[in-house]
């Protein structure tokens, strides 16, 4: 008996590390903040972005950059990441309560994880690295400053992204439910309804296509201004366009969560307390991917596509969907939350008709080929090849498929894959032939996604020599040409010129870019020998900080080489002259240092 009793307590305790820590005990003291100042967001956790759901918290760092970021509790650092891209330079705390706390687009760490990390980089020639530090090889202590806040990677301006995530299962988890001191009470705002005939028989106010409809009200109460009976039959689906506002901060935010309910009865629940990353790309589902694209107008559908997998999704009904059909009146309401329970609701009301469509929709008839999404899709035509393995799609799609005359700068006429409204789940291959070329452009071909004003954009390439087609895997749909990169990339000096006296400066930069492929590699050496250059993407600007690979008693030669991604390599060469050698070098953050402390 004993031994059953072991045994259960054993799972108990699995299932408590397992699960979701929205319930947890953990103290709100647990963590402290990360920051020094009061807490105010310019994004939440669960938000809407163009392409991912938002992982974490950002919070505004009083628009500056070098603010000091602490540990926000006792652990040891398990992973430090450096990229032009993403969180930029990232930092993630392990914690013995069994969550990871991450630090995003910082500016630079402390001044002993600073040696650390740029020994790594020398040691592998890489601004870019990922590093996994042994458990406890770097242990902190809660309130250890661990870094400054910045403005690296993707980042639209000088914050702190902050996450806190599952060791177990790496799902980032909402740091608002463990209770930061951020002061909200302010209840969400519901701006707008839609609904949705979601087959070719439904209707809404006799109308095949989706309708809009405004709300007005005020203190969490909403309601229509539409005065006119709204008239459906049908399958419908609702969506809501809400924002959450916190105090102190003018910032749209997302909401926490939010249900549907026809005639009281529980149609639809989701909630933001976390999700895994592979399922984020599901967010092309979850919100109007066509009026996002078209209008950048992004809100919450409350109903779900047949391949819509997402955790969120509490309390489900037919997948959202109301068939009406009865000829009565139903109430509706929606009721949204932040995650301090301010609340708000949206009520109106619809008759429901039995009348049937006059005016089917037979558009759908008109396609190339029906792709069923959850088997294996394959299409071809004289010089393209595209497969979709299963379950790429959301939905079933309707195919079109045509092409016309190449545009500036393409080898090949313009493909029109379906169109660039439709959302992708999963990356389909896409293969075009490539006529006959010279064996030095053979490898400079790529696959470009051409927009509205036939401006074409490099999506990659993977050639295939024995059909002679070159290939791409790619998770969007809309117009495809071929195109030649020959262009080597650019290098032009940013804060010197040739014949600048450096001794005044401790640093040196230089722009950067290419007019097609893109950037991938950059390499920098003084006399002969690789020194560590920063890469900022979002400003094509490289930055080389003098270290102790430069003496100002002496000039240098510099050698910087960039490539793109078909090969093509621009060489700059320069030498560096130090005139003035007495003068001393000016202090920056990492001259004067900063310690560790409480």
């Amino acid at each position: 008996m004993s031994h059953f009793f072991k045994l259960l307590l054993f799972l108990l305790s699995f299932l408590l590390i397992n699960s979701s820590f929205s319930q947890t005990n953990i103290s709100n003291k647990y963590f402290r903040s990360p920051l020094d100042i009061p807490l105010r967001l310019t994004g939440n956790f669960g938000e809407l972005r163009s392409n991912h759901f938002h992982s974490g918290i950002d919070i505004k760092t009083q628009g500056v950059i070098g603010l000091k970021v602490y540990a926000v509790a006792d652990g040891y650092v398990s992973r430090i990441k450096i990229s032009p891209f993403g969180y930029g330079k990232a930092m993630y705390i392990s914690h013995p309560n069994g969550i990871v706390s991450v630090y995003g687009h910082l500016h630079e760490f402390n001044i002993q994880l600073d040696k650390y990390v740029k020994y790594k980089q020398y040691m592998n020639k890489s601004y870019s690295i990922d590093i996994f530090p042994e458990k406890n090889e770097i242990p902190v202590r809660k309130g250890d400053v661990i870094a400054l806040s910045g403005n690296s990677g993707t980042s639209g301006g000088p914050h702190l992204h902050f996450e806190l995530r599952n060791s177990k299962t790496e799902h980032p988890i909402n740091p608002l439910l463990f209770k930061f001191n951020i002061i909200d009470k302010i209840k969400p705002r519901i701006y707008k309804t839609y609904i949705y005939p979601l087959n070719p028989n439904s209707y809404v106010n006799n109308s095949i296509n989706k309708k809009t409809f405004s709300v007005t009200g005020n203190n969490g109460k909403y309601f229509l201004k539409e005065k006119d009976t709204i008239i459906v039959h049908g399958e419908i689906g609702f969506a809501l366009k809400a924002y959450d506002y916190l105090n102190n901060s003018y910032n749209k935010c997302g909401v926490y969560s939010i249900k549907l309910k026809v005639d009281n009865n529980l149609i639809f629940y989701n909630k933001f307390d976390e999700f895994s990353f592979s399922e984020t790309k599901n967010i092309k589902s979850y919100m109007d991917y066509n009026e996002s694209i078209r209008h950048k107008n992004r809100f919450h559908k409350c109903f779900l596509d047949p391949n819509n997998d997402i955790s969120i999704y509490k309390n489900i009904i037919n997948r959202g969907i109301v068939n009406f059909n009865d000829n009565k009146t139903h109430n509706i309401n929606f009721t949204i939350k932040d995650v301090y329970d301010n609340t708000s609701t949206l009520d109106f009301v619809i008759k429901s008709s039995s009348k049937e469509n006059s005016s089917i929709d037979t558009s759908y008839k008109q396609c190339t080929q029906v792709m069923p999404y959850e088997k294996i899709n394959f299409f071809t035509d004289d010089d393209i090849k595209i497969f979709f393995p299963e379950n790429s799609l959301f939905d079933t799609l309707f195919f079109q498929f045509n092409k016309s005359e190449a545009v500036a700068g393409s080898l090949s006429p313009v493909y029109h894959i379906h169109n660039c409204y439709t959302p992708i789940k999963n990356k389909y291959s896409l293969s075009i032939k490539i006529g006959s070329l010279p064996d030095s452009l053979v490898n400079k071909t790529i696959i470009a996604y051409v927009d509205k004003k036939n401006k074409i954009y490099a999506i990659g390439k993977k050639w295939n020599h024995e059909q002679n087609f070159v290939e791409v895997k790619t998770n969007k749909l809309g117009n495809f040409t071929i195109a030649i990169d020959t262009v080597p990339p650019k290098i032009i000096p940013y804060n010197f010129t040739i014949n600048t006296d450096l001794s005044n400066l401790n640093k040196i930069k230089f722009k950067i870019k290419d007019t097609l492929s893109g950037i991938d590699t950059y390499n920098g050496y003084i006399d002969n020998q690789w020194v560590l250059f920063e890469y900022d993407a979002k400003k094509n600007l490289l930055t080389y900080v003098f270290d102790e690979k430069i003496s100002k008693k002496n000039n240098h030669t510099l050698k910087l080489t960039v490539t793109d991604r078909v090969g093509n390599k621009k060489t700059y060469s320069h030498l560096l002259k130090f005139v003035n050698n007495s003068t001393n070098k000016k202090k920056s953050n990492q001259d004067i240092g900063y310690k560790n402390n409480k």
